[in-house]
């Protein structure tokens, strides 16, 4: 039968507490129950001061409270539900309807559903003012293990700036959840419980949240009004059209596109040409986030004309890139070759011309001029002139296929490197013709 304790003071279950009908603690102070003190009933009904009651081996169909905190937690299912104290001869002492606390609320099963058949409340305005999680043994991510179950009408409340989450398993499972916490509030998490938070946006200080082990999969596509070409940035990622750039199927709760958080727009390779369009980010709430294979694809067209740098390759090999000034300074090919060639070498037809090394007639490796000064000061200039003159002859003879001086060429093949602006790379052109 039924069992009812009462007292002023504190209580302290050591031994276990079982009965086939309910059990009524009307305890003004403060119970709690150690590893032995387990509690096994139809129903518990809690009224008073505070309670401690998280054994896990607590085996309890319905409870309901009128107290001040209260933190239990269950083996099994639990109902919080209407629980009546009746005398030997039948006449009701008490009824309590759900839970209406003053203090903190805390239901936990470690396996199990919390089905909630009457309204949860408490004024307390603490951010945990009330937790309900049904299957606290399962992990994030696992949908089965225990779910928060409502009926009809069911609400939960908490004092003025007070929080109360309910922490559930599946999606499908979770039933009417989604009106207790408010569709479309924006207040669903997924794919986390009360030790993991796998989503990007925190809870907020205030309000109802659900947060779901479950993990739904949203997957997300491209419209008409995604990004679908751009010019080579040397980047795999680009402006996409933002939240208005893509589709999502697969929202629950209400959810809406901008609840999700922004959305990534990339591609698999850098380079110029057609590429298939991912989408990610949209991390917010705990979606797994699936890029539809059948998105379109992003046209990457190149940063310069490449017909223009080809004639241009084209005209500055056929006239031994003759340019209005000497290519300076020249390299030896056994100097550090510089990232930026700015300062080697002079523009012309959109290339950055820049003479490599060269041997002159007489088979020294070096630089023209350098050689020159090197003979000593009385022929500097004569030899300086002479070399800009083999220069000038070997652009000329290069200029016209090698068909006159046909030497010139072979003994003064400077090796123009052509650096093209833009980031497109053309394959090496060697020499002059």
């Amino acid at each position: 039968g039924d069992v009812s304790i009462g007292t002023q003071g504190d209580l302290a279950i050591n031994e276990g507490l079982a009965t086939s009908g309910n059990v009524f603690l009307n305890i003004s102070g403060k119970t709690t129950q150690d590893a032995n003190g387990n509690i096994t009933a139809d129903g518990l009904a809690l009224k008073g001061g505070d309670f401690d009651l998280r054994n896990a081996s607590n085996w309890v169909g319905d409870i309901a409270s009128r107290a001040k905190d209260v933190s239990f937690v269950n083996r099994t299912d639990v109902t919080v539900g209407t629980l009546t104290e009746t005398a030997l001869d039948g006449t009701q002492l008490d009824q309590i309807v759900g839970i209406g606390n003053t203090g903190k609320v805390q239901v936990v099963t470690t396996t199990g559903n919390i089905t909630l058949a009457e309204n949860v409340s408490t004024t307390s305005n603490a951010a945990d003012a009330i937790v309900l999680n049904a299957g606290q043994s399962a992990s994030a991510g696992v949908a089965a293990g225990g779910d928060v179950k409502a009926d009809a009408g069911v609400t939960v409340s908490t004092g003025a700036g007070g929080r109360a989450v309910i922490y559930t398993g599946s999606l499908a499972g979770s039933t009417r959840v989604v009106d207790v916490v408010g569709s479309g509030s924006g207040n669903f998490r997924y794919n986390s419980d009360e030790q993991q938070s796998n989503f990007g946006r925190a809870l907020g200080n205030t309000g109802v949240y659900a947060v779901y082990r479950e993990q739904p999969v949203l997957v997300v596509s491209t419209n008409g009004a995604t990004t679908q070409t751009k010019v080579f940035d040397g980047q795999t990622t680009f402006n996409g059209g933002g939240i208005a750039g893509y589709d999502a199927n697969g929202l629950w709760n209400g959810d809406t596109k901008p609840m999700l958080g922004n959305p990534l727009y990339s591609v698999g390779t850098q380079g110029p040409g057609s590429h298939l369009i991912n989408i990610g980010g949209l991390a917010d709430l705990g979606y797994l986030i699936v890029s539809n294979p059948a998105n379109a694809n992003l046209t990457v067209t190149p940063s310069i004309d490449y017909d223009a740098v080809r004639q241009s390759v084209a005209d500055a090999t056929r006239v031994g890139a003759e340019v209005s000034s000497p290519h300076a300074p020249e390299l030896n090919p056994t100097q550090a070759k510089p990232v930026d060639w700015s300062d080697h070498g002079v523009d012309d037809g959109g290339l950055l011309l820049v003479d490599q090394g060269g041997t002159r007639a007489s088979g020294k490796a070096g630089d023209g001029a350098g050689d020159a000064l090197a003979q000593g000061d009385s022929d500097s200039a004569a030899q300086a002139e002479d070399t800009a003159s083999e220069r000038e002859l070997a652009g000329n003879v290069c200029s016209d296929g090698g068909v006159s001086e046909g030497g010139a060429c072979a003994a003064y093949p400077p090796q123009t490197v052509f650096v093209v602006r833009g980031g497109v790379r053309l394959p090496s052109l060697a020499m002059r013709p």
